[in-house]
């Protein structure tokens, strides 16, 4: 199957773990938004309801990483995906990511 990236709409949503704009796939199985920095590695169906309500919890309601007590990044699917990521990432301290999720979702070397 071939993708083809679709890059620099307006409407694209920001990555919620690097605030960059996340890039359009378009394949024969629908759109999709995803961001491919190192880091973050996330996708999600264009159609999910729960594209771009990331940024809805306040900062103060949100986990806190247990290195640098930052609040973190988060990122949902409705599939109940999950993938918090601290902002201070590489910067303060090692990196720093919880998974939640479906198993098939995650790398191979995570499972």
């Amino acid at each position: 199957m071939q993708k083809r990236i679709v890059v620099g709409r307006d409407r694209h949503p920001e990555c919620p773990l690097c605030a960059r704009k996340m890039q359009e796939l378009v394949t024969k199985k629908g759109n999709f938004y995803a961001c491919f920095n190192m880091d973050c590695m996330i996708w999600i169906d264009a159609n999910d309801p729960c594209v771009g309500r990331w940024q809805e919890m306040k900062l103060e309601d949100r986990p806190k990483c247990p290195l640098c007590s930052a609040p973190l990044n988060y990122f949902f699917r409705s599939d109940k995906f999950m993938k918090m990521q601290c902002p201070n990432n590489g910067k303060k301290h090692e990196p720093f990511q919880i998974l939640r999720g479906r198993v098939e979702d995650f790398p191979k070397e995570q499972r």
